[in-house]
């Protein structure tokens, strides 16, 4: 599911929350959320959109994409670049 700056702050307040933010047509994103998804059904795992969504990208500061934003009841927890993967994993595990 794709987050706009209008949904970000509600559906990033609940819990952990997991937030991807990439260009649309990147494919190292693409296959990024997909493994991301498949290896924490149970966990709500979102998209932004930097492409169409450049106030929110602004926003949360993002400068290199892909990038895992990583959410405890609305403040930020950690993120991770795309080639931390085995770091994010291990933090939303535990």
């Amino acid at each position: 599911m794709y987050l706009t700056k209008e949904t970000f702050a509600e559906q990033t307040g609940k819990g952990r929350t997991v937030v991807l933010f990439s260009a649309s047509q990147s494919v190292l994103g693409n296959k990024y959320f997909t493994e991301l998804t498949t290896t924490f059904p149970d966990l709500p795992i979102f998209r932004v959109d930097i492409d169409k969504q450049r106030d929110l990208a602004a926003d949360t500061n993002i400068r290199v994409s892909p990038i895992v934003f990583v959410f405890q009841d609305g403040e930020i927890l950690d993120k991770y670049m795309w080639n931390q993967k085995d770091a994010l994993i291990c933090i939303l595990r535990s």
